[in-house]
């Protein structure tokens, strides 16, 4: 019965981890845009000088893609929930050996 519940747990922290880093690896591929999208599609020869300073310094901001973070450690995006899950099996693996 014990082993079944530390199945579950385990189950429910992956999915857990899982979801994050679902949900930041969404966040990153949003917020990165290419030339073409965007403020950068805007027909800004067509507004006013006040205009085009603000589309200058919103398409500046955007040039730089958005992260979530947990904490000072990593991203939070797939690459990482994969190599957390390969970390964690490769301390299992040594943990279990036996001699």
């Amino acid at each position: 019965m014990q082993l079944v519940s530390l199945i579950q747990y385990m189950c429910g922290t992956l999915t857990q981890l899982f979801l994050f880093c679902r949900y930041g690896d969404a966040v990153l591929n949003e917020s990165s845009l290419g030339m073409g999208q965007g403020p950068f599609a805007a027909a800004y020869w067509c507004v006013s000088p006040r205009v085009r300073r603000e589309l200058t310094m919103l398409g500046a901001s955007m040039m730089t893609p958005r992260h979530l973070r947990a904490g000072p450690f990593n991203h939070l995006d797939l690459p990482s929930f994969i190599l957390i899950v390969r970390t964690a099996y490769s301390y299992y693996a040594v943990l279990g050996q036996k001699e």
